[in-house]
């Protein structure tokens, strides 16, 4: 039985159903401990994953961890969010029994294929994390951490958890949600886990947590048995920037890392999971899909953003068809810039 955690509020309600539907058709035996970090979402996945979800609430993490509700006097929403991060891995590890490990996963991700090669990969390690592996032209972004959070395995063992009291320490003292003397977020100490501790392994495997910053370096391609990246199966995909943005039209989020919305991108990735995101968002009452990893907003000014994206993706019956909007980004911001004049004067 393996164990998996995330945290997700109502703004991410759509893509955590996703992601459990993923482990269900993937994973094998597990348990999903997820942060539920509003009562809609708790009540939700009690309700409707009463066998595999084992719902957590904040008041519980911060009984653990009573510094949690001191931070959070000082933070924003999302920043006691990602203070969160390294906590809920100990709280699983310690208050689990039988847990031999905890894979703490990011709500926007899925599973495309059974995650067997990543955990053999890590082998006799007490912990993996997965790089960024920036396409050429992104290193910049390395400011924002050489790891990403989105995948951290960690085995029920004093070394790993070393890491997580260390990391939670850090996370507890600073945890912005903007880059700031070589840090940022809960993310960017990951860095400096492998000069730091024992047993830490950086996991390789090419569809290990493929993500839009990578894809126009490692572009995923169709095989027979499935989507492929680097000659390897998919086995983790992280839908980072990806937003409903109205009624079957989807902004994907890739326009910043230079890959465009095609081949297998589309048809074997993003296509797919908005289909899957439109099944649900009509039938969640109460989630307000495609908003980023914490709070986010749906009005007009949300909705004008999503356009400036350049790759979309509008779903017509059976066609998923790949629009490039950001020339209306400017015109539209015109238009509200006049109507915004008329409205004062």
């Amino acid at each position: 039985m393996r164990h998996y955690c995330t945290y997700f509020d109502s703004n991410y309600l759509v893509q955590g159903e996703l992601l459990i539907a993923s482990l269900r058709r993937h994973a094998g035996p597990f348990v999903l401990h997820v942060l539920g970090l509003d009562e809609a979402v708790r009540a939700h996945l009690r309700a409707r994953h009463p066998d595999t979800v084992r719902v957590i609430a904040p008041a519980d993490l911060e009984d653990f961890e009573p510094r949690l509700a001191r931070a959070r006097a000082g933070r924003s929403r999302v920043e006691y969010y990602f203070t969160c991060s390294p906590l809920l891995p100990l709280f699983v590890l310690e208050r689990t029994p039988g847990a031999a490990d905890v894979t703490y996963l990011d709500a926007d991700t899925l599973l495309f294929a059974a995650p067997d090669p990543a955990f053999a990969e890590l082998g006799d390690a007490s912990v993996g994390i997965v790089e960024h592996r920036f396409s050429p032209g992104l290193e910049y972004k390395l400011r924002f951490g050489r790891f990403n959070v989105g995948w951290i395995s960690l085995r029920n063992d004093a070394r790993a958890r070393e890491v997580l009291r260390w990391w939670a320490g850090r996370c507890l003292d600073w945890c912005r949600d903007v880059p700031e003397n070589g840090l940022f977020a809960d993310q960017k100490y990951l860095d400096r886990w492998p000069e730091l501790f024992e047993g830490v392994r950086v996991l390789t495997h090419p569809g290990l947590n493929a993500a839009p910053w990578n894809a126009a370096g490692a572009p995923p391609q169709a095989g027979p048995d499935g989507v492929r990246v680097g000659g390897e199966p998919l086995l983790l995909y992280h839908f980072h920037g990806f937003r409903r943005l109205a009624p079957g039209l989807y902004r994907s989020g890739l326009a910043g890392y230079g890959a465009g919305l095609r081949g297998a991108l589309r048809a074997g990735v993003y296509a797919p999971y908005a289909r899957a995101f439109e099944g649900l968002a009509a039938n969640l009452p109460g989630a307000a899909p495609g908003a980023r990893r914490g709070p986010g907003g749906r009005g007009p000014r949300a909705w004008l953003r999503g356009l400036a994206d350049d790759w979309c993706l509008l779903l017509l019956g059976p066609l998923a068809v790949p629009l490039r909007l950001g020339p209306l980004a400017a015109p539209l911001r015109a238009l509200r810039g006049a109507w915004r004049r008329l409205r004062g004067g």
